[in-house]
């Protein structure tokens, strides 16, 4: 057999892909998608080892509920009960469907858009993330008259008695800045899993910034760092545009009430 025919038969050399290899591939594409997305999806957080996830329940508190005394509250609901339920306005507090992911400095809320997709990735962000840093825990328990905290110094816990959920039975709450947010999981267990990596998050985050941690800061974290706190100033910003101009719209009725615009003098007098 001539040389030429047996280097027609000579085995190519092929490359071969160890599974670890393959994998820090696939870790690497995944961490240069997340760098180069301009919005922290729930995807993205996912994507990006978060400390800890799981679906849990929001008390939702109407505004009606804090500034209408009791009475008053129950004659409303009594008298306008069925326009009330026709158009599902609800006067007192209840609970809603969400899901919390815990990853760098912020805790982060999100609704699913449709029934079934709870922890998939089309949720949509609900309110501002959660700074840990200024991130306050209290636990709360069960009586037969609702819940309450269990701390009852806490003068920041603006609900006497927290309704109970029907489903659940585990409940702790988070103070921060001067917002309260109750939240209810399906056992005790979990409702304590949530407050111990909150925790610990809290203690390493605090650590980080001081300098003193021993952990290397992922860069996936430090790029959802960032864009968590874009988020903050960002909604912060929109909250005191509104702030701004709805006291302008005031101090305007204020002047149109007392006549100090109308009864101005127009034209000019020298």
């Amino acid at each position: 057999m001539s040389s030429g025919t047996s280097t027609l038969h000579q085995r190519r050399p092929h490359s071969t892909m160890t599974s670890s290899s393959l994998s820090d591939v696939r870790s690497s594409s995944s961490s240069s998608s997340i760098l180069r997305s301009n919005e922290l999806t729930s995807s993205t957080l996912l994507k990006s080892n978060p400390t800890y996830h799981s679906k849990v329940y929001k008390l939702k508190v109407p505004f009606i509920y804090r500034v209408t005394p009791a009475f008053l509250l129950s004659t409303i609901h009594f008298c306008l009960y069925p326009l009330l339920k026709l158009c599902n306005i609800k006067l007192k507090p209840y609970w809603v469907e969400r899901y919390c992911i815990l990853i760098g400095n912020y805790m982060y809320k999100f609704k699913p858009n449709n029934p079934g997709s709870m922890g998939k990735n089309n949720m949509k962000m609900k309110g501002s993330p959660i700074p840990l840093e200024t991130m306050r825990l209290s636990s709360l328990h069960q009586t037969p008259s609702g819940v309450v905290s269990s701390n009852n110094t806490n003068s920041t816990i603006d609900l006497d008695t927290i309704p109970e959920h029907d489903g659940c039975n585990g409940y702790f709450a988070i103070d921060s800045n001067t917002k309260t947010s109750y939240y209810a999981t399906e056992t005790q267990m979990d409702a304590q899993t949530w407050a111990n990596v909150l925790h610990s998050a809290r203690q390493e985050c605090i650590t980080q910034k001081m300098g003193h941690s021993k952990k290397p800061l992922d860069r996936n974290v430090e790029y959802v760092n960032m864009m968590g706190k874009r988020i903050i100033d960002r909604n912060e910003r929109i909250s005191n545009m509104m702030k701004k101009k709805e006291l302008n719209e005031v101090e305007l009725t204020c002047l149109h009430g007392s006549g100090a615009v109308s009864g101005m003098p127009r034209g000019y007098y020298g």
